[in-house]
């Protein structure tokens, strides 16, 4: 994911509207990953309501919200096709 991420920066660094928005929806993404896994692990003593599988489960779940999280930001790395009408600040892909 941050490969990916850093890659969108460099391509679009020309766009700077672009890049501000990018910036502030990871962000976002970010504090709701924190939210969501404290949702799902709500306890303040994780290993003792959740036993020692915890630290295993807490990081398949981090892997399958950046694994997601990745593809979204794929998106912007691997284009669109030409005529796309939804594409807003996509790529048209080559």
């Amino acid at each position: 994911m941050n490969d990916a991420y850093a890659k969108i920066l460099r391509e679009y660094a020309n766009d700077q509207e672009f890049i501000t928005k990018i910036r502030a929806a990871q962000q976002a993404w970010l504090t709701f990953r924190n939210a969501e896994m404290e949702a799902l692990y709500p306890r303040a003593d994780k290993q003792a309501e959740y036993g020692t599988v915890y630290p295993m489960c807490r990081c398949l779940e981090l892997q399958s919200l950046t694994e997601e999280r990745t593809k979204q930001l794929r998106r912007w790395l691997d284009g669109t096709k030409e005529g796309e009408l939804c594409s807003g600040s996509l790529r048209v892909s080559q």
